[in-house]
């Protein structure tokens, strides 16, 4: 208050109006805040009730120093209070672990020498990065009571500040079991050569229950150090781990973190542990060899490659194809023909990693002659092969002189969608190869083909080769190709060819199938042209597609056929498409429409032809609806209640 008396006296009266503005904005904020504060103790007093609130309001405090500030105290006001569950408090400790840091030491440390909050104080100050927390933990180490000291050592090895050594060390050969443990595990977490020295020294000195804990944190520590760059002390630790005496898994981690350790000096321990008995530090040694960087490296596995187990083999060659390196590929392309069955599918699933075209070859053999595994990992790797030259090498052996590589080039052509091999499959077609490989080619080119290819897919599908499963395939490929093609009479001229060409019934259906599945406008005159000559047949399912066509284009054939036709059939499926064209298809604002239905009721020469077409008048103009009106009633009076009804709407 002195302070404020003592500005406010040197301010200049035209300031007063300035201060006043400060004061109610002050005033707004505190206000809110005391609203918000409200809201935040009902939440504390229930915090199983009101976890997601509490969570919320502890969101917007990390955001917010203002709101930390108001938080942080009233989460201390709940650890420190009596009356709340231990899970409760974990709760609440958790939300303060978000918020806390330097400011939050002093509370901390109070908490220390209370059963409740003990272990719970223990892990904030672990948490908190200020050197002020470490120093907090160091004072308070050897005052506290045994589980107290034991969270807080536990605490100094997360924060992995060395700071903590003199003080953890004589925790080594503590009386109690667990104070002793958890200061092993934390040296091995802090690092650094002075804790390597103790663990090293530990090792033989503390109780037999206890070597394994001390032998775990030795390894940890040197795992510290190499993640921290302190490569002299992770050499000591692994090197001095890594001798005949020490247990067969203490020697895989060491050996793990020699090569590590070494990178690309490493080498020589992976080639040492590959030429040696022990099928597990083999298995490490290939397992890290893959990141050891360089065409060397890639040689040394090589070398040693023919002189191990089939089962090792396998492991090199899975190696090489992860290293990906090309100095190792001819190995991996001779692996796939090794005697060793898990040898070979190790190979083909390896050669899927170089981007080379070489190994197109024997992934097409192995698909084709392989094993039903081989031949299945075989097209897996021969799909995922990536590399800008692989599909310019598929097309070449599309042509190869062998008939099973050939045979498996084309059917990996579509599954790559490779359109480089489209002038390839075209030879196949049009060459006359064996039937099983030009049908596999024409399956293939209808997947990766275009309209341009058209002419030589229908040309074929319609020849007496194949059977008639074989003609549905290919000609729902044909289908497939043009409506993927740009609209147009382009897409559809090779089937108006075929239809014209067409002797048989059975082939004339099949393009009549073929373009109706297409739906081009410019196919209903040629449809026309064969409805003149065809079969009885031929000439319904022609008129089921015009009936059922999208556009009005047929209007004028099935205008003409319900008009002329002699057969009844023909005639009256004619009549119910023009209607059913005119009054669900047909624009009613066109001038056709209307010439069209003035047609229809002229042969409408029955009273349910009559009554059919009646709909179609109740949208043209009024003066034409009456001369047809007036017609059909001439003829049949029993339109009357219709006509009337639509004269009234």
């Amino acid at each position: 208050n002195k302070m404020l008396h003592n500005r406010y006296m040197i301010i200049k009266k035209n300031d007063l109006k300035t201060i006043s503005w400060c004061m109610v904005w002050l005033l707004c904020i505190f206000s809110g805040a005391s609203t918000w504060a409200d809201n935040l103790d009902t939440y504390l007093d229930s915090p199983k009730e009101y976890r997601n609130e509490i969570i919320a309001e502890v969101d917007k405090a990390e955001a917010t120093y203002k709101q930390r500030l108001v938080v942080e105290p009233k989460l201390i006001r709940v650890l420190n209070a009596s009356g709340y569950s231990q899970e409760s408090k974990t709760f609440i400790a958790e939300q303060l672990y978000r918020l806390c840091d330097e400011d939050t030491v002093e509370a901390f440390e109070k908490m220390l020498y209370r059963n409740d909050t003990s272990i719970l104080a223990a892990k904030g100050l672990g948490i908190i990065k200020q050197n002020e927390a470490q120093r907090a933990l160091l004072r308070h180490i050897s005052r506290v009571n045994l589980a107290t000291r034991v969270a807080i050592i536990e605490a100094l090895g997360d924060r992995g500040d060395d700071t903590a050594i003199a003080s953890l060390k004589k925790y080594v050969r503590s009386s109690s079991t667990s104070t002793s443990e958890a200061t092993l595990v934390a040296l091995g977490k802090i690092g650094g050569p002075e804790s390597a020295q103790i663990l090293g020294m530990s090792r033989l000195s503390v109780r037999k229950s206890l070597q394994q804990v001390a032998t775990d944190a030795f390894i940890q520590c040197g795992w510290t150090a190499l993640e921290r760059e302190d490569l002299p002390t992770a050499l000591d630790v692994f090197d001095m781990l890594y001798i005949d005496v020490e247990p067969l898994d203490v020697r895989a981690q060491a050996l793990r973190g020699l090569i590590r350790t070494e990178q690309a000096n490493g080498m020589m321990y992976i080639v040492e542990a590959l030429e040696g008995d022990e099928e597990t530090l083999k298995i490490v040694a290939a397992e890290e060899a893959v990141q050891i960087p360089g065409t060397e490296a890639t040689n040394a596995l090589i070398k040693v490659y023919a002189d191990l187990t089939p089962s090792m083999q396998g492991v090199i060659v899975d190696v090489l194809g992860k290293r990906g390196d090309k100095a190792g590929m001819q190995t991996v392309i001779q692996a796939a023909m090794n005697r060793n069955p898990s040898v070979r599918i190790q190979a083909l699933e390896s050669l899927a990693k170089f981007r080379e075209p070489q190994v197109l070859q024997p992934l097409l053999k192995a698909s084709a002659q392989g094993s039903e595994e081989e031949k299945k990992v075989a097209r897996a790797s021969l799909a995922s092969l990536q590399g800008d030259d692989i599909n310019h090498s598929l097309a070449k052996m599309l042509l190869d002189n062998d008939n099973a590589v050939r045979f498996e080039a084309v059917k990996m052509v579509p599954i790559r969608k490779a359109s480089e091999g489209i002038a390839g499959l075209v030879r196949i077609i049009t060459r006359g190869d064996l039937p099983a490989i030009q049908y596999e080619a024409l399956k293939a080119l209808c997947i990766v083909g275009t309209h341009e290819q058209l002419p030589i897919l229908i040309e074929a599908w319609v020849g007496d080769t194949w059977t008639e499963d074989q003609r549905t395939v290919i000609g729902d490929g044909i289908i497939a190709v043009a409506k993927r093609s740009p609209e147009g009479g382009a897409r559809v001229e090779a089937l108006h060819n075929a239809l014209r060409g067409s002797a048989t019934p059975d082939a004339q259906l099949a393009v009549l199938h073929a373009l109706n599945q297409i739906k081009e406008d410019q196919s209903i005159a040629a449809m026309d042209t064969l409805f003149k000559k065809a079969t009885p047949e031929v000439q319904i399912a022609i008129m089921e597609i015009w009936v059922g066509w999208p556009t009005v284009q047929p209007l004028p054939q099935l205008e003409k056929q319900a008009r002329t036709q002699d057969d009844v059939t023909l005639r009256d499926m004619a009549y119910d498409g023009l209607v059913h064209m005119l009054i669900e298809v047909a624009d009613s604002e066109s001038v056709d429409r209307l010439k069209y239905i003035q047609k229809t009721a002229k042969i409408a020469n029955t009273s349910d032809k009559r009554k059919a077409i009646l709909p179609a008048t109740a949208d043209i103009p009024r003066e034409d609806a009456e001369k047809i009106w007036a017609r059909f009633l001439k003829s049949d009076e029993s339109l009357s209640e219709d006509i009337d009804k639509l004269k009234a709407e």
